[in-house]
């Protein structure tokens, strides 16, 4: 079964896309989530949920190459996105898209930086 119309437009589009094609704002507003994220995860990370989570995915991820903040060693790119995702979201100081009510950064970064 071949994807929809849709799925194959916007795939052509993103492989095409090149970063000198991007609009200064939406670099500056990227570079902001992306700041955002880490200082969430960051603080995330020296908490006891962390520990918890860490422990979970030592056991069902194993060691790997995807860097997890503020854990060594790494994990499988699976078991990092978890995590960094889970430590992003203890504090609850995470990104807010306020026009559609949810939290991107801690879905989008982590399995971005995982790969």
């Amino acid at each position: 079964m071949s994807p929809p119309a849709a799925t194959r437009f916007l795939a052509r589009r993103i492989a095409a896309l090149r970063f000198g094609h991007l609009p200064r704002r939406v670099v500056d507003h990227a570079k902001a989530c992306l700041l955002d994220w880490i200082g969430s995860a960051v603080c995330g990370s020296t908490s006891p949920t962390a520990a918890i989570v860490l422990s979970c995915v030592r056991r069902m991820a194993g060691k790997g190459p995807a860097t997890l903040v503020g854990a060594s060693p790494g994990a499988s790119p699976f078991g990092a996105a978890f995590y960094n995702g889970a430590v992003a979201a203890v504090d609850e100081i995470d990104d807010v898209h306020e026009d559609a009510s949810l939290h991107p950064g801690i879905v989008v970064i982590p399995a971005a930086l995982a790969l």
